[in-house]
């Protein structure tokens, strides 16, 4: 079955409005997730004047019968700017400002236990100065460890603590995790993420539920987990993010984990570093259309 891809352009108001044009629309996207972790449909508009180009008032259509359907928020596009916009029906008319918190390669403080931690060491207010200190990820096995641990760890425990600076500037949190075999992650000591891995908390020598192989030494992407409730869990100021990552069994060939965790902002923020391009994790405006086969923009 072959798929047409209509695209109609209509009348712009302002001398220098027809430089804006639909530059790219994606019916079937499959390869670049949103801050939710879909992978909505989307389209990119650009400025190929040499002015720049508000947008504010004008408004974008998949229905024939309704051209208002969704208006673009107070947006000017400099010369040769792109503008990329989900097609989700979510209708969030703000851009949102992804940083990451914790990425690949900073200092962790961790622990390869020989016996049960402290039941109180994920927690923010724990004394980890005993622990040894050293770069993500950490593992063996895969070549792909800042951290190289001893074969057949059965397990490593992680402290990194992070600053959010304002609570309610916050709109959602994304943990990244690529793992072999399983995890369980907390914030401030309460559990948010976990995979391929029984017990509350599972013991420290607790083996996985079964293999699960890492992704980032072959080419691929962590796995997503979105935080929810994430008000309710952070701090203002000091937080920490805390992992205990499992091998499936003393005799397993490799370990890893590589954390990632990426705050989406309601305003511009300072924090942290912009997204590795790894995690595909782009924010933008989420419009009320959501069928790309038909868009009119006016």
């Amino acid at each position: 079955m072959r798929y047409f891809l209509l695209v109609f352009l209509f009348f712009y108001c302002g001398i220098h409005a027809q430089n804006i044009k639909i530059n790219e629309v994606v019916s079937s996207n499959s390869e670049y997730t949103d801050e939710d972790g879909d992978t909505p449909d989307w389209f990119e508009l650009h400025n190929s004047g040499s002015q720049n180009v508000s947008i504010d008032g004008w408004f974008i259509s998949d229905d024939p019968d309704e051209f208002d359907k969704w208006a673009f928020p107070n947006i000017t596009l400099a010369p040769d700017e792109y503008l990329l916009v989900w097609a989700s029906k979510k209708d969030r008319s703000s851009i949102a400002y992804p940083r990451t918190l914790i990425n690949q390669g900073d200092v962790f403080k961790y622990l390869t236990p020989s016996a049960e931690p402290n039941s109180n060491w994920n927690s923010l207010s724990f004394d980890d100065s005993s622990w040894a200190e050293s770069a993500s990820g950490f593992g063996y096995g895969d070549g792909d460890d800042a951290t190289v641990l001893p074969n057949s760890t059965r397990s490593v425990f992680l402290r990194k603590v992070f600053q959010i600076t304002d609570i309610s500037e916050v709109s959602s949190l994304i943990l990244d995790i690529d793992y072999d075999d399983g995890f369980v992650a907390y914030i401030n000591g309460i559990e948010v993420a976990r995979a391929n891995i029984n017990g509350v908390p599972p013991p420290y020598n607790s083996g996985t539920i079964q293999d699960h192989e890492a992704q980032l030494y072959s080419g691929g992407t962590p796995e997503r987990f979105l935080i929810t409730d994430f008000s309710s869990i952070l701090n203002t100021g000091e937080n920490i993010l805390t992992i205990q990552a499992h091998n499936v069994s003393p005799g397993s060939s490799d370990l890893t984990i590589i954390p990632f965790l990426t705050a989406v902002f309601n305003t511009p923020n300072s924090s942290g570093v912009s997204p590795p391009e790894i995690l595909n994790l782009i924010t933008n405006l989420h419009t009320q259309v959501h069928q790309t086969l038909l868009l009119s923009l006016f």
